[in-house]
């Protein structure tokens, strides 16, 4: 007995527990719930009742949650919230999103302490909230706080986004016409629209963001659609059936369009029920709304709608395909002269309301036909109801004679093509035409498709493209070629061979007094245009003429240049102009110059430090002082391009510019490295006994690619293994080796358009005959030293040089005298 009291007591005591950590439990849960905090509060204090509105950061998309609380005055609460409004980003037009007689907007909740609203925004732009509090105390305080949020997110664009997008696209597909625009606006709308069976949402932006609504969300919308790309509109209402539909003025005439009615999937009679209330009349229309007839009648209703031109079923040839079922049974009472009649409608069995409608477009195609009566004009005029058509008939008098109307064009001319007018006579009976011909219009060019577009040194440019203001012929557009653009490289003391730089950008070096040595110059963009550049180099004065990317000037010799010399060459060199300015040792930066003007100092022995050069369209300013990141504003010299410190103002240039020059210098025993020779003069000793040691060869302002190539036989060695080209030295130096014979010959292009002649002054045989094209010039096996040289460039084909050129006189007629 006491193991079985001690038993009920045990369980007792577990019961309790469980219930004390249930109520525990339930109490943590409120703690907790009571501790939950939001991003966002907004409060407001009256009458001892402060009220609380609290929520999260809101994503459009997704329901917000909005916590209502309440303290001070009875505990009890109840809370409701207004329907929400929306507007567009920077406007403030609201819109009301829901019917506020929809019971979830205008009931206050049950009893309670907290209450959760929840609502989904799905717009970018602004909503604004109005929450209530209803606190039971005695008396009822109740008041509201209002909540405005705004919100961004571009995957839920705000209406008028989405409105725009509609339209732009609306304007890509259709032809422009008030009534494609109208119509496939109308499409759109339904095809993204529902209607919303709650009777709750009532606004545009529930329409477009939500895919729900009533007539209202139907009618703003489309509103907006029509609005937005231009056709007039305005609101209709039946207040006493609650609804609401649009109407829209469609080239100048009114009509009534109700996207409502028209959404719907039925296809139960013989015509898309989906364009049924596109384009009616106010009769019409109010054969569907029957209030409507008190609307149109009254004094002040300013959409009067009596066309049905632009009615779906006329435009798109239903309303012909009934009216012509009609035909015969209508011609059979005009032969009978019958002057007033009915014929019952076939579609009679439909809803009233349907075929007092289709019967009403029906009778505007019957209107349209041409009747007659032998040759009787008629004037017929039919209405439609329900069951019946009635006709009213005249029938004027007799005609013998055309009567020809004002002609119709049936073929509209174009551009390019003839057009047609068509002539009816419209005597009664007479159904013969006549037409003439109408003239093609011919392009009217006054419509710029895009202006033109100036070439760079780095873009190419386009003419200007103009077009036919009546189709989409176009003319011009030709792509312009890029500016000629010039590309240049220096060698400079001490650093070498810098990189190339182009179209004014400086070469050389500032503040660092360092000299010029060479020079690389090219173009680019212009195959018709080349350039001939020749440099003023301390000790040898004026250089041959290089041209296009050959080197003037020298390297390893610490030569200074002082002045140069650019001018353009080729078939284009017309049409622009070359414009260089240098900054020389002392002076600064001088003037430009242009077009083989010499830039530079002569006599004075200052070095060239840097270097600009542009290239220009012909007749261009010179470039300004300030240029391409150089600002010479500060240079006495500013205005001068050539400081002349001689007395002579003569500047003559070796060698050939209109033709290549070949150039070449030898090293001879006891005196070194002579300076350059070109073009057939003699270069080393004859009757001084004294051997060269070693050559080097070199083109210079060439217009063809290729190389010159050369090799020795020397003395010990024989000849060398391989080839020297453009300026390499063949031969020995520092080891007292006689040069004993030559050969020297050109590659690539220079090869096809010229020879190279050369002859050597040998030791006891004196002056040999002329060699060419690599073949030997010289001696072998007699241990002759060569004394001096002679080297040519002949035209292709073109005869050997004279025996005595230069006043050198051949001793033999033989070019290589071997033992």
């Amino acid at each position: 007995m006491r193991n079985k009291t001690k038993r009920r007591l045990y369980r007792v005591i577990s019961l309790l527990v469980c219930m004390l950590m249930v109520v525990m439990n339930i109490h943590i849960v409120q703690v907790h719930a009571a501790e939950k905090s939001y991003q966002y509060c907004q409060t407001k204090t009256e009458k001892g009742v402060t009220f609380k509105v609290e929520w999260d950061e809101p994503k459009l998309g997704e329901e917000t949650v909005f916590h209502l609380s309440a303290t001070g005055g009875n505990a009890s609460n109840k809370y409701y919230m207004t329907s929400p409004n929306y507007s567009n980003p920077g406007s403030t037009e609201r819109e009301m999103l829901v019917d506020p007689t929809y019971s979830e907007w205008k009931n206050y909740t049950k009893e309670c302490s907290t209450y959760d609203l929840k609502f989904k925004m799905t717009a970018s732009g602004t909503y604004y909230f109005r929450f209530y509090v209803m606190n039971m105390s005695s008396p009822v305080v109740y008041f509201s706080i209002d909540v405005t949020i705004s919100v961004s997110d571009a995957d839920h664009p705000s209406v008028d986004s989405i409105v725009e997008s509609a339209v732009a696209q609306c304007n890509r597909k259709t032809t422009g016409s008030d009534y494609d625009r109208a119509l496939w606006l109308h499409n759109w709308l339904n095809a993204k629209l529902e209607y919303d069976k709650t009777l709750a949402w009532c606004s545009a932006e529930g329409a477009l963001t939500r895919g729900l609504g009533t007539c209202e969300s139907y009618q703003r919308a489309y509103a907006k659609l029509l609005t937005a790309t231009g056709i007039p509109n305005e609101r209709i209402e039946d207040r006493a059936d609650n609804h609401t539909w649009n109407a829209v003025k469609l080239d100048g005439e009114w009509y009534q369009v109700d996207c409502t009615w028209d959404d719907t999937s039925e296809h139960w009679y013989d015509f898309d029920q989906r364009y049924m209330y596109f384009g009616l009349t106010d009769e019409l229309m109010a054969i569907a709304h029957e209030h409507h007839a008190d609307l149109y009648t009254t004094s002040g209703y300013q959409t009067r709608s009596t066309s049905l031109a632009n009615n779906y079923l006329v435009r798109n040839g239903d309303a012909a395909r009934w009216a012509e079922a009609y035909r015969a049974r209508i011609q059979a009472k005009l032969d009978a002269r019958e002057t007033t009649f009915t014929i019952a409608a076939d579609n009679s069995s439909y809803p009233p309301s349907y075929s007092g409608i289709l019967n009403g477009i029906t009778a505007y195609a019957i209107n349209q036909m041409d009747w007659s009566c032998g040759n009787f004009d008629v004037s017929l005029q039919a209405t439609g109801s329900a069951t019946q058509f009635t006709f009213r008939v005249s029938y004027v008098e007799e005609h013998t004679e055309h009567r020809w109307d004002a002609g119709t064009v049936t073929k509209a001319a174009t551009c390019t093509q003839k057009g047609i007018r068509t002539y009816r006579c419209t005597a009664a009976g007479c159904k013969q035409t006549r037409t003439e011909e109408l003239p093609a219009l011919g392009h009217s060019m006054t419509r710029v498709v895009s202006e033109r577009v100036a070439p760079t040194n780095q873009n190419d440019g386009r003419e200007q493209v103009i077009g036919c203001s009546r189709c989409d012929y176009t003319e011009g557009g030709a792509a312009i070629s890029k500016l000629a653009s010039v590309a240049y490289s220096t060698h400079v003391q001490s650093i070498g061979w810098q990189d190339v730089r182009y179209n004014g950008t400086m070469a050389g070096t500032s503040g660092m007094a360092k000299r010029l040595e060479a020079i690389r110059i090219n173009i680019q963009n212009e195959s018709n245009l080349g350039i001939q550049y020749t440099t003023h180099c301390q000790t040898y004065g004026w250089l041959p003429w290089s041209y296009n990317g050959e080197t003037n000037g020298t390297s390893g010799e610490s030569k200074r240049l002082e002045a140069i010399k650019i001018q353009l060459t080729g078939a284009d060199a017309g049409k622009y102009d070359v414009y260089y300015r240098v900054h020389a040792q002392s002076f600064g930066w001088l003037g430009w110059a242009k077009n083989g003007e010499p830039s530079g100092t002569a006599g004075l022995a200052k070095r060239l430090e840097g270097i600009q050069i542009v290239v220009l369209p012909a007749g261009s300013a010179a470039p300004s002082v300030n240029y391409a990141g150089v600002n010479a504003s500060g240079s006495a010299y500013r205005t001068r391009a050539y400081v002349n410190g001689t007395s002579s103002n003569s500047i003559a240039i070796p060698g050939y510019n209109s033709q290549p020059n070949v150039m070449y210098k030898t090293h001879v025993q006891s005196f070194g490295w002579q300076n350059w020779k070109l073009n057939g003069d003699c270069s080393g000793t004859f009757g001084k006994s004294k051997r060269l040691e070693g050559i080097n060869i070199k083109l210079s302002n060439c217009g063809y690619s290729g190389s010159v190539q050369y090799r020795t036989h020397i003395q010990s060695y024989g000849w060398e293994s391989g080839w020297k080209q453009d300026g390499a030295m063949s031969g020995t130096s520092g080891q007292a080796k006689r040069l004993e014979a030559i050969q020297i010959r050109l590659t690539g292009e220079m090869a096809q358009h010229y020879d190279i002649y050369y002859r050597v002054h040998a030791q006891h045989f004196g002056w040999l005959g002329w060699a060419k094209n690599g073949e030997s010039s010289g001696t072998a096996g007699y241990a002759y030293r060569l004394e001096g040289i002679q080297i040519l460039l002949v035209p292709k084909g073109a005869a050997a040089p004279a025996s005595n050129y230069g006043g050198m006189i051949q001793n033999n007629p033989n070019t290589f005298i071997a033992r």
